[in-house]
């Protein structure tokens, strides 16, 4: 989800340059290719026929059915450029137009487009994409670097870590209990002594349980990431399927 925002930025100029485009093939191409509806490949009327133009007349791009392919408004023009931007028959829709308005200059609109939309924009998000995504896991922790992580922190051996002085034992003194025994052995037992005992308990059994090394040497471990390779990627991303 933290790379939506840049993800974000790379879409909005995308919709720049098709939003340009689309405003330019409205002011070169308008009503050079129309559609009439479901009759338009099959009606007898003369100024509907060949996609209203006589020169698509037997075109290819006729035949496919591509008449609501057109540049008369803003929506169409958009789905026009969609289509040449996920490469969706370009060839026949720039013979087309070149056919409609009658002169080869008309590629130069094409052309254009699929270099900046096509090569260099999209591909250039696409490059952020697969590296967005190599990255998420290459820096990632799996399960066992979690684990030998929270256990070194655990054992007071993480890089950093100071060691700890250990404090004179007096024979004469008892250990505190988390709380006092007369709150523990009173006669008077509230509703929640049976809690307050057994949260006692069990954290003194984690402290006595808990072992600190740090002051027993001065040896200290960091969990350093490389870089991965390719299988090593693909082995994690697919870890539960193995």
């Amino acid at each position: 989800m933290h790379i939506l925002p840049s993800l974000l930025t790379y879409v909005g100029v995308l919709f720049v340059f098709v939003y340009m485009f689309a405003i330019v093939g409205m002011e070169s191409f308008k009503n050079k290719i129309r559609f009439f509806g479901p009759n338009t490949y099959n009606t007898t009327d003369p100024a509907k026929l060949w996609c209203g133009n006589k020169a698509l007349q037997n075109s290819l791009f006729y035949r496919d059915k591509y008449c609501a392919n057109n540049f008369n408004d803003i929506g169409s023009a958009i789905v026009v450029l969609f289509e040449l931007l996920i490469v969706n028959q370009w060839h026949i829709i720039t013979d087309g137009y070149v056919l409609a308005t009658g002169t080869k200059a008309t590629r130069l609109f094409f052309i254009s487009y699929h270099m900046i939309s096509v090569i260099i924009i999209l591909n250039i998000f696409t490059a952020f994409v697969l590296e967005a995504f190599l990255l998420e896991y290459s820096f990632s922790k799996g399960a066992l670097e979690t684990a030998l992580a929270t256990k070194i922190n655990e054992m007071g051996l993480a890089y950093g870590s100071n060691p700890t002085k250990k404090k004179p034992k007096n024979e004469g003194t008892v250990k505190a209990s988390i709380l006092d025994d007369d709150e523990l052995d009173s006669d008077c037992v509230d509703a929640d002594h049976d809690n307050l005992q057994f949260v006692a308990e069990q954290l003194e059994e984690i402290v006595r349980n808990y072992t600190n090394y740090s002051n027993e040497t001065d040896i200290r471990f960091h969990l350093k990431k490389g870089a991965m390779n390719v299988h090593t990627l693909l082995q994690k991303m697919f870890i539960h399927e193995l």
